[in-house]
């Protein structure tokens, strides 16, 4: 537990468990006070009553712009409310924020009614603000929307480019010195580490730093080892002021004749920039961007398993039916070449038989000679005359003749 300053005291009615309790000044402290000196809670008590016994600063109406318009945890808002050359603290209390004329808008011109205090804890004036009356658009706003319609109309916000798939190279331009970088940086080694990343240090906030974030762009786009496949421009959350160098003509220009694609992360979700609208991918935060620019190395993972799976199993169903296929080819093959070789097997004892048929020996069986005058086969009776000597051979032997008598007959 806390240890507690011994004037802290124990609320019972809900509110919060440590406050200071306000007491009339001790004894010793009104001595201290006359011995010259004053503590600082006197200070600011004294200041306190000055303040609240000052007729003119109570129901006063300031004109101003609002900035830095979120809400705490409580409910109770604390923006800033500004002209050109000043600003004061305003306190708008979470039960009073419902009752207000409007609901009050970042960048809004308003006139706010309220109270001039001190919180006296941290000795700071402020403004207690009990309604709010719309002036009109702020000067901020104002210029941003004028902006905003001269650069679509040129087309700035029209062109939007594919991001790389898998980058190799990222590039950074943002402040080194915010936890922007820090998110970006993890969040891109987390997710891809084999990306390189190339960061370019600029102001994110200031009157120079709209030059030195353009400046950065340019920069990226000028390098050539590494060159970046993409480039983020970013920073963290703030006010319309905060993010104001955004906004700017020069780095939207400077964004628009990048070659390379440029993703922004600027601010928070609800955070709109010039910026945003010329840049090919807009994130709602750095940490976004940088989920947005690389692919998540387990999704791969998980991915590539499964498309390992989906590819063993498609093989070795693409295997199966080439085999399947490849048997039922080499059944029809032997087939074929079994019915081929049986007509050939067929076909040749055709021609045997037929060869056997035409075999002079096979003629001879039958009771047939053959005679040959001359070793000249004779086939005609034309081709013997009474006294030649033939050689008849028949299937078991030959015998030599004298031919005696030649008749002639007549082949029908």
């Amino acid at each position: 537990m806390t240890k507690r300053e011994p004037n802290a005291v124990e609320q019972k009615d809900g509110g919060p468990s440590d406050v200071l309790q306000r007491e009339t000044p001790r004894e010793s402290e009104t001595k201290g006070s006359a011995a010259g000196f004053l503590t600082v809670s006197q200070l600011n008590r004294r200041v306190k009553e000055l303040i609240d016994g000052e007729s003119g600063l109570h129901d006063v109406l300031v004109l101003g712009e609002f900035s830095n318009l979120k809400p705490a945890a409580s409910g109770h808002l604390y923006p800033t409310l500004k002209d050109g050359t000043s600003e004061i603290q305003c306190v708008i209390w979470a039960g009073t924020v419902n009752q207000l004329s409007i609901s009050p808008r970042e960048g809004m011109k308003v006139f706010v009614l309220g109270d001039v205090g001190v919180y006296e804890q941290k000795g700071r004036y402020q403004l207690y603000v009990t309604d709010v009356k719309r002036f009109g658009i702020g000067d901020l706003y104002a210029q941003l929307e004028a902006l905003k319609i001269k650069l679509k109309e040129e087309g700035l916000f029209a062109r939007k480019r594919p991001l790389p798939q898998f980058p190799e190279v990222i590039g950074l331009v943002t402040s080194d010195g915010g936890a922007a970088v820090r998110d970006m940086i993890r969040i891109l080694g987390r997710r891809f580490p084999v990306a390189r990343i190339v960061l370019v240090p600029v102001m994110v906030q200031g009157a120079e730093a709209a030059e030195d974030i353009a400046s950065g762009v340019h920069e990226l786009n000028n390098l050539r080892d590494p060159r970046p496949d993409v480039i983020i421009v970013g920073r963290g959350g703030g006010s319309i002021e905060d993010l104001w160098a955004f906004n700017q003509e020069v780095v939207a220009r400077a964004i628009f004749a990048s070659e390379i694609p440029i993703v922004s992360g600027i601010g928070h979700e609800t955070d709109f920039t010039i910026a945003d609208f010329v840049a090919d991918l807009r994130a709602a935060t750095p940490s976004e961007a940088a989920e947005k620019v690389v692919p998540d190395k387990e999704n791969l993972l998980r991915v590539l398993t499964q498309s390992q799976a989906a590819l063993v199993i498609e093989t070795t169903e693409l295997l199966g039916n080439l085999e399947q296929g490849l048997d039922e080819k080499i059944v029809l093959l032997n087939q074929a070449m079994e019915e081929g070789l049986e007509f050939r097997l067929n076909r040749i004892n055709h021609i045997a038989e037929l060869l056997a048929s035409l075999n002079p020996r096979k003629v001879l069986t039958r009771g047939y000679a053959v005679v040959r005058r001359n070793e000249e086969t004779v086939n005609s009776i034309a081709l013997l005359h009474p006294g030649d000597d033939v050689e008849i051979t028949v299937i078991d032997g030959r015998a030599e003749a004298r031919i005696r008598r030649v008749t002639k007959h007549e082949v029908t």
